[in-house]
C-alpha cells in the first residue's frame, strides 16, 4: 500500500500505520514536498501543482521497484492518487479514498482546475461497481 499523504501529513503523526505494519502489511508513507522534513522547492507554479504531486508519488513507487499497489489517500492527497490511477493504471491495483476533496472544472474553457477528463473517466467505473464484502448499501 502507498500513502499519498494529504497537504498536513506528517510521518511522525502518522502512527496509525503501526498495527498495519506489525500485522505484516507493507505500507509505505511520506511527507509530500513542502512538508515535514521534505525539501521545499520555490513556490514556481509546477513545484507545487496536483501534475508534480503525483509524479512525486509514482517516482516513489517506481524507486522502491513497487509493481501494484493500492494507492490510500485523504482529503486533497486524494486528487494526487486519482491522477497516479489515470497516469499509471498497471501500477494501481486499487484506490482507497478517505473524505476525498477532488476538485472540478469550473466550466469547458476554465484552465486545469480540476481532474481532467481522463483522471475523471479512468475512476469512473470504480464508482459504480458495488462492494465486494458485506451487503449493499441502502438508498
Amino acid at each position: 500500500m502507498l500513502y499519498v499523504p494529504a497537504w498536513s501529513d506528517h510521518v511522525e503523526e502518522m502512527r496509525w500505520i503501526e498495527p498495519l505494519a506489525e500485522e505484516g502489511m507493507g505500507i509505505v508513507v511520506y511527507e509530500r514536498r513542502g512538508t515535514g522534513k521534505s525539501d521545499r522547492p520555490a513556490p514556481a507554479d509546477d513545484n507545487y501543482s496536483v501534475e508534480r504531486m503525483s509524479t512525486d508519488a509514482i517516482e516513489l513507487a517506481d524507486s522502491l521497484g513497487l509493481e501494484r499497489v493500492v494507492a490510500l489517500a485523504s482529503y486533497d492527497g486524494a486528487h494526487q492518487a486519482v491522477r497516479f490511477a489515470a497516469e499509471r493504471p498497471k501500477l494501481i491495483a486499487g484506490l482507497a479514498l478517505v473524505g476525498p476533496l477532488l476538485a472540478r472544472r469550473q466550466s469547458r474553457d476554465a484552465d486545469d482546475v480540476g481532474a481532467p477528463d481522463r483522471e475523471r473517466d479512468a475512476v469512473r467505473p470504480a464508482f459504480r461497481r458495488r462492494p465486494r464484502y458485506g451487503k449493499p448499501a441502502r438508498r
